[in-house]
């Protein structure tokens, strides 16, 4: 949840810069040798640092490791009504209300331990003092996952960026160079506690759920 909020605050940044001619920032990625990934925004405004800790607290569950694992095989579609209300409820404060238009979000997990993330037109729109954004989303992303008790872990290949489509106010928006200085986040998966059942998946990470239902 924190990469999104991250993503939204870049987003209006380099709108309210491309807009009145000032220097775009500059953002980057990095990752620490245990795992943790830290966004930096730096440049024509106050610099925006999240952290994302690879780790998960420790759970138990009534259901089996094999059987958990069985259960979280197969395709799942993310909930947006439940994931736009954490944003909304997130302890980080965007300036703007936050409002699924359309599109879809899928997760397939194979037997094999590997899945595949795609949003297909994922759709969103972001009202504040600018405007109202939207924002579509095409992207593809596989990797590979496994378990650990209760705890889901997944692993990125690299793969192409994502295609980010804005529009203010029902205009579209000419991202400078083509290219976005920034990643669109994906829902976190980098270690979270999971429980499952025949029609819902529901997974915390840093006390943030996503819920996706079995399609």
């Amino acid at each position: 949840m924190h990469r999104f909020i991250i993503f939204i605050a870049a987003l209006i940044v380099m709108v309210a810069a491309c807009s009145s001619g000032a220097t775009l920032p500059d953002t980057t990625t990095t990752s620490s040798a245990d795992g943790s990934e830290t966004t930096t925004t730096s440049g024509a405004v106050d610099s925006a640092t999240a952290t994302t800790a690879a780790s998960a607290a420790e759970t138990t569950t009534t259901a089996g490791a094999a059987s958990l694992e069985s259960c979280v095989i197969g395709r799942w579609v993310l909930d947006p009504v439940a994931f736009f209300e954490e944003v909304m409820g997130s302890e980080e404060e965007i300036d703007g209300e936050f409002v699924f238009v359309g599109g879809e979000y899928v997760l397939i997990i194979e037997p094999d331990g590997t899945f595949t993330s795609l949003r297909d037109d994922w759709t969103f729109a972001v009202t504040n003092e600018l405007g109202d954004l939207q924002v579509t989303v095409n992207e593809t992303d596989t990797g590979t996952w496994t378990f650990d008790g209760n705890v889901l872990t997944t692993t990125l290949l690299p793969g192409d960026p994502a295609e980010i489509e804005i529009l203010i106010d029902g205009e579209p928006f000419i991202i400078p160079g083509g290219v976005a200085p920034f990643e669109p986040p994906q829902v976190e998966f980098t270690a979270v506690t999971v429980t499952c059942d025949n029609d819902t998946l529901t997974a915390t990470f840093d006390e943030n759920e996503s819920v996706w239902t079995r399609a």
